[in-house]
């Protein structure tokens, strides 16, 4: 897994009603339906906070081997959201 980590964009708004994750994006003006795996990564992405891809699988329960491909498709899919930023 690469060693990039991986922060929240500032000044997201997530709430969670029963198994519905959503999240504003108000300085996009957009709103986000997220899965539940990925509400989990959000969840560990703390506003300020930044996790490597490793301690990311680790939060979600994913082994570093079997869970790199899934792993990298959410952390590419709320990047296009502009959810999260990549930081080398």
């Amino acid at each position: 897994m690469s060693r990039r980590r991986w922060q929240r964009t500032d000044g997201l708004q997530q709430r969670t009603l029963g198994q519905e994750c959503v999240v504003f994006h108000p300085g996009a003006g957009t709103t986000h339906l997220l899965t539940p795996a990925a509400a989990a990564l959000m969840d560990g992405l703390a506003e300020g906070v930044a996790m490597d891809e490793a301690a990311l699988a680790r939060h979600l329960g994913l082994s570093e081997e079997d869970g790199e491909a899934e792993l990298r498709r959410w952390l590419s899919s709320l990047q296009s959201a502009d959810l999260i930023q990549g930081r080398p």
